[in-house]
């Protein structure tokens, strides 16, 4: 059978002074402006199209709602506008489309379709390379001019939709995770029974983990708090209030999951020893800290003013640089019978790299899961000098006490990592002698894209720049053994 064509003239003009405006007020004198008239060319009857939901013709009384959607780049690649939506009206047997402007010059239409009132597209032309392209005379992009106070008429062709996916036109597609957050309902409460009063409910930061990575951090009323986390079969909480020893918590999801309003679940501090604080911030001058890179193994860089770990291509000798940094901290003023109880690293970022901007993890094409990639810091296990240091000479780590980074987001440019393990006696590792000399930064795994990119102690700005906090306990004479 032989397959019909109509051709349906739309009417549009394209503009672009300092964006696109509505052709409200008019410009006819102005010689740098000119006009655009698209007109479809579909290659089958519109009486056959039907809408996906409604079962309406294309060609119905409802085509007011239909709009086009197009993009369109100047010849330099550059997008004057992007997914432009454009309503589409009914004038008699054709359409008419709202009028704007664009200014003269040459141009490439790099997408177009038409979406039905559901938000649908139903037609759209197929770009160049597509598996549909060669259904029709000239798939996307399709060049023209728009010449001072003259009118282009642009004729692209486009295919129904149905059946097809976006990657069949040559449009990237994406996939959608629907992530089922858990509830459950948790308060905190001071419970000391060396205290002549009764147990109190009280606020405190509580810290909640999961295996695969998430992460997130509440701000806990002195109530029964109702919080929603990341769904997962087991997770880790750190409730820490000051002037007490952090409580940590190991619960199933459904232990959480059981929790109601009238019967939450209870976080209790209950040791009275109160915690002391130190907050370490250095300049340029004190601090310690120094990046180093493979491709330069050789060279220091004490004075360098990002804290970071990354792989990334290298512009000039087009190849990947890997980067590593270390840091330390000068306890000397912490008292000799301190104990130390917690310390938590601040770290802030100017720009985060894409994957600390973007946590979710999207499936392969083969439906697999890609790696969870993250940034690891390590205790350093031996001395090192900030001058000195290189890719060649770092010195050594062990991976025992090290505490994981994971791709984050955040509305802050700033994150608060608890680097306790590396801080404090750990009870399972005491018979292995470990000296702190600091943290070494690297990526786990390694010479993985892109990377973390912290600032460090060289940073210009003061409040930026890397900071511990310690929570330490003295002993108080009259509670000990």
């Amino acid at each position: 059978m032989k397959t019909s064509f109509k051709i349906i003239p739309v009417i549009l003009c394209l503009s672009m002074v300092f964006g696109l405006n509505s052709c409200d007020k008019k410009t006819d004198d102005n010689p740098s402006k000119g006009k655009i008239k698209i007109s479809l060319s579909i290659s089958e009857d519109l009486s056959t199209l039907k809408s996906a939901k409604s079962g309406e013709s294309i060609s119905d009384s409802t085509m007011y709602s239909y709009q086009l959607i197009l993009s369109v780049a100047d010849a330099n690649g550059v997008y004057i506008f992007e997914d432009m939506l454009i309503p589409l009206y009914g004038f008699g047997d054709g359409f008419v489309s709202e009028q704007v402007e664009i200014k003269a010059g040459d141009f490439f239409l790099k997408k177009f379709m038409v979406l039905n009132n559901y938000g649908q597209v139903i037609l759209a032309s197929p770009l160049e390379n597509s598996p549909r392209a060669y259904l029709v005379e000239q798939p996307l992009p399709l060049f023209f001019q728009v010449n001072p106070n003259e009118t282009t008429l642009l004729a692209p062709e486009v295919l129904p939709v149905d059946g097809y996916t976006p990657a069949d036109f040559g449009y990237a597609s994406f996939m959608v995770q629907v992530v089922k957050p858990l509830t459950f309902y948790v308060m905190a409460v001071l419970d000391n029974p060396l205290l002549m009063r009764p147990t109190l409910i009280t606020d405190a930061d509580l810290y909640v983990y999961t295996n695969l990575g998430w992460f997130h951090s509440f701000k806990m009323e002195p109530l029964v708090n109702m919080l929603e986390v990341r769904a997962s079969d087991y997770y880790e909480m750190v409730a820490i209030k000051e002037g007490f020893p952090e409580v940590r918590i190991y619960i199933s999801a459904s232990e959480l999951r059981n929790t109601s309003k009238e019967n939450p679940y209870i976080i209790s501090f209950g040791q009275t020893i109160p915690l002391n604080s130190m907050v370490l911030q250095p300049g340029p001058e004190d601090g310690m800290d120094a990046w180093v890179t493979n491709l330069e193994p050789n060279k220091n860089f004490g004075d360098y003013k990002y804290f970071e770990t990354s792989f990334l291509p290298e512009p000039i000798l087009t190849v990947m640089r890997s980067t590593q940094s270390l840091i330390s901290f000068d306890l000397g003023n912490l008292p000799k019978s301190a104990t130390i109880e917690s310390a938590i690293l601040t770290l802030y970022y100017e720009t985060p790299l894409f994957w600390e901007r973007d946590t979710m993890l999207y499936p392969n094409p083969d439906g697999t899961m890609p790696p969870m990639y993250s940034a690891v810091l390590q205790q350093i296990i031996e001395p090192w000098d900030e001058y000195k240091v290189s890719w060649n000479n770092l010195p050594k780590t062990t991976e025992v006490n090290q505490v994981m980074i994971y791709p984050f987001v955040k509305n802050a440019n700033v994150i608060n990592v608890d680097v306790s393990s590396i801080f404090v006696q750990n009870p399972y590792t005491d018979n292995i002698p470990f000296p702190n000399f600091g943290m070494l930064l690297k990526e786990s795994p390694e010479d993985s894209f892109p990377g973390f990119r912290f600032v460090s102690s060289d940073y210009p700005e003061e409040y930026m720049r890397p900071k511990l906090t310690i929570k330490y306990s003295l002993p108080v004479y009259g509670l000990d053994k």
